[in-house]
Parts: C-alpha cells; structure tokens; sequence
C-alpha cells in the first residue's frame, strides 16, 4: 500500500493535478482534491487499514506537489467546517458519567502526558535554540494529537480496547487539546513566568525557510518575467505567484522562485510572507484580479505597499479606492521615451 501511495501516487498525482490545472476549471480543481484524498482512502481501507490513513498519506503526497500553496487555499473552507464537524463527533463519543467515575485517573494521565512530551520537546528543542523559545515550543506541542482518535476508532473496531479505558483515553486527549489551546493563548505569560529575559543569544542560527524582505510579484507573463529578472539582476529577494502551469515550469526550468496559485488567496499570500515583504508588484492586466489582490494584501495588512503597472488614466481612477502606493502608466512611460530618442536623432 505504501509502495503504491507514495511510489505510483505521486508520480500519477503530479500528472493528474497538473492536466486539471490546464482545464483552468477552478471547480474541477478542487474536486481533484477531494477525488484523490477518498481514492487514497478507499485504497488503504482495501489494504485493512483505516479510510484516516489513506487520507493522511494522500496530504503528504499533496503536501510534495508543486501546487501545495494553491490546494492548502482553496481547501481553507473545508478545513474549517470539517475540523467543527470532527470535534462535534470527538464531544458525542464522551460518556460523562465514565468521566466522573475515573475524573482523577483522567486528571492524573493528562498530566504525566503532558509533562512528559513537554520535558522530551523542551530537551530535544534546546539543543538548536535558547530556552525561552524551547518551552514556547514545548507547551505549544506538548498535546495528545488528533490522530489518536483515528487510532482509537480502529482498536474500537477490533475490540482491542474495553469502552471504558477508550472512554478514559479519548478524555486525556481532549483535556490536553483544550490545555494547549489555553496555553498557546497565553504562551508569554506562561514563558515569563520562568524566564524573565526578554530575549537570549542563540548560540547557532536557525536558518528558517521564510521569505523575509522580498519583493512580491503577481504574475509571470512576460512583464512579470522581465520584473523578475530585473530583481535577479540587482539582488533583490523575490517571489513571483502565477496561475498558469506552462508559466510557472517555464519559471522553474529557468530557476526562478516561482510559485502556482491564486494572487487572490490571503492563504497562499501569508504562506509566501505578504507581511514581511518590501512591496507587492502587480504585473496582471485583467482589472478584476487587480482589485481582488487588492482586496486580499488590504485585509491582510493595509500598510503593505503595491505597485501596478496600468494602461490609461481611465484604472487609475477606477482603482483610485484601492491602497495602491503607487501607478506605473505604461503608455505615458512608452511615450516618453519614444519622445526621448526621436530626439536625439539628425537630421539626415
């Protein structure tokens, strides 16, 4: 099974996503989401396992393609919605009267766990970092995680565990879920409680894969490309969001950092470090996208700046209620500089 997933599946997942990108058909794109997530999980089920894990295995195979950022957006509102309906099934499956009978062996289980994974986090994290952020990182993980409840509904379905100790177990992991959130809530109070630094010197940097100080750019056309190289050019950071496939291998054959999605999406923009760029440049001419990436960099952040390059007055002042830092009329540019060297011609 995990020959054929990983193997044939990511071979045959990259193939498939990549004709339904083509079909520019944002519906069927998603559909493919869903159709590969359920055939990985019909697949794993054949095999005896559960329909959790095909699903779980499929997310690393999507997780490896090259339209990961674009997927994770578009399935926000799935995420939501089912993670709501997840918890709602975890809260039907508790029996209170079982919770009051063993309330202190819950109480007790929860925190050995929690201490335990804490002081195993906290003792692996301090070796690469200082121990502030180590017990940040301990108690922001120190949880019982999710996939435990798959894990107890497949000994429920070969009675490998009596009801009342899977009863006790599915309790631990809840009371250490709602802990965790409590304490990522209030992970700086917890933290100065022990360490009253406000900082520490790390003895080795930590090489972290966001993007920081860059230059966004929306579309890959050929201005776009010509941007980019310009960017390149001067070493500039950048990165670059286009929506048609053949652009984005033509980026990467060439070795540029660019990404597949939707410019629009605040999820794929925050994956990309929006709020930690310099300036966001819109190289698309399609005034409907423009103001919908608009839209999206306002809500995330107002005071992240956009440069756009427009045709004729006439977008400026259709555009004039976006916050846009600045408008680059190409037509006035173009004729400037056909001016310019008309006249430094002679006179024949």
């Amino acid at each position: 099974m995990i020959f054929t997933l990983f193997v044939l599946g990511k071979y045959a997942t990259t193939k498939f996503l990549g004709a339904v990108v083509d079909s520019k058909k944002q519906e069927l794109f998603i559909l493919a989401i869903l159709l590969i997530v359920l055939s990985a999980s019909l697949l794993a089920h054949v095999f005896g396992f559960s329909y959790s894990l095909g699903a779980f295995i499929a997310g690393m195979l999507i997780a490896e393609s090259k339209y990961k950022h674009q997927i994770e957006a578009d399935l926000v509102p799935f995420r939501d919605i089912l993670l709501g309906l997840f918890f709602i099934t975890v809260g039907l499956q508790i029996n209170l009267e079982v919770v009051k009978e063993y309330f202190f062996v819950i109480a007790g289980l929860t925190v050995a766990i929690l201490l335990l994974k804490a002081i195993i986090i906290f003792a692996i994290t301090v070796l690469f970092s200082f121990p502030k952020r180590a017990f940040k990182t301990a108690l922001a993980l120190a949880q019982v995680g999710e996939f435990s409840f798959a894990v107890f509904a497949l000994a429920k379905s070969y009675a490998l565990v009596d009801n009342d100790v899977l009863q006790v177990l599915i309790s631990v992991v809840v009371v250490s879920l709602v802990f965790t959130s409590l304490a990522v809530k209030h992970v700086r109070a917890f933290t100065n409680l022990f360490y009253q630094n406000p900082s520490e010197a790390m003895r080795e940097p930590i090489c972290s894969t966001c993007i920081e100080h860059h230059i966004m750019v929306c579309g890959y056309s050929l201005l776009g490309q010509r941007i980019v190289e310009e960017l390149k050019s001067q070493g500039i950071t950048y990165v670059a969001i286009e929506h048609d496939r053949s652009l984005v291998e033509l980026g990467q054959q060439k070795g540029d950092s660019v990404f597949f999605g939707n410019a629009a999406s605040q999820t794929l923009l925050n994956a990309l470090g929006v709020k930690d760029a310099i300036a966001v440049i819109i190289a698309i001419d399609n005034d409907e996208k423009i103001r919908l990436i608009c839209e999206a960099i306002h809500n995330i952040d107002e005071r992240i700046d956009i440069i756009l390059k427009v045709s004729d007055r006439r977008q400026i002042e259709e555009l004039s209620d976006l916050p846009i830092k600045g408008f680059i009329n190409q037509n006035e540019k173009v004729a400037k500089l056909l001016v310019d060297q008309a006249l430094k011609c002679e006179m024949a």
